[in-house]
């Protein structure tokens, strides 16, 4: 090859042809889909966090007393299972505290698929309005209880719940079993029951210390109104 072939060839590489231009659009493309998956999975998981008030022990009035009075015996106790076994709901940061009968958890799930499939399930024509699900939680001495408070917040694809039930008597309570309900349907045969585990005496609890409690500022609201059909086929 003499000197101007050469230098011919050399300028051919650096010239734009049509096999180069689509191989750098290819490219480009590939790039902004690995990207842009990378953004979107970031994000989801930004969004799946709970909000930092949704973590760590909540100050209520019970727990409140138990801080002064020097009774503060609070434990925090993740679930084995967290999801249900459809994935509709997620359970997690459950604090218990014999002292204050008290029992709180967190409560997450999708605001369009798990929605979306309760609206199927129940042939809704509009997306339910108000308090859509309620909680009932029980334990091993056959105990129920019913009556709770809890705090809400949204994010675009999830809603959060804290959840609170007061006057729990956990002297006995080995095992805590929490369920589930679409609010219109609080029945054995509903379509949109879980149920959960949330608290396990042969799993590991943290001690929480009394120093760590601060004022999380929720804003707390009564458990929804329901009619319970539960039992009556049994």
């Amino acid at each position: 090859m003499d000197d101007m072939d050469y230098y011919e060839w050399e300028a051919s590489k650096k010239r734009f042809t049509v096999p180069k231009i689509i191989k750098f659009i290819f490219k480009l493309i590939a790039g902004i889909i690995i990207v842009g998956t990378f953004v979107l999975l970031i994000g989801r998981i930004q969004l799946m966090k709970l909000p930092s008030a949704y973590t760590g022990i909540t100050l209520t009035d019970g727990i409140a007393a138990t801080v002064s009075d020097g009774s503060f015996d609070a434990i925090h106790h993740e679930p084995y299972e967290n999801f249900d076994e459809d994935g509709y709901y997620h359970i997690s940061n459950v604090i218990l505290s014999k002292a204050a009968s008290e029992v709180q958890f967190t409560v997450r799930y999708n605001s369009r698929s798990t929605i979306n499939t309760l609206m199927t399930k129940y042939a809704l024509a509009e997306r339910p309005k108000g308090e859509v699900f309620i909680y009932i939680l029980s334990d091993n001495e056959g105990n129920t209880y019913t009556s709770y408070v809890f705090a809400a917040a949204s994010r675009p694809l999830y809603e959060f719940r804290r959840v609170v039930f007061t006057g729990v008597d956990l002297t006995n309570a080995d095992t805590l079993y929490l369920d589930v309900y679409y609010g219109d349907d609080v029945s054995d045969d509903g379509l949109m029951n879980a149920s959960f585990v949330i608290y396990d005496s042969e799993y590991d609890s943290e001690l929480i210390d009394a120093d760590d409690v601060k004022n999380s500022n929720l804003t707390f609201a009564d458990a929804p109104v329901y009619i319970s059909r539960l039992g009556e086929n049994k």
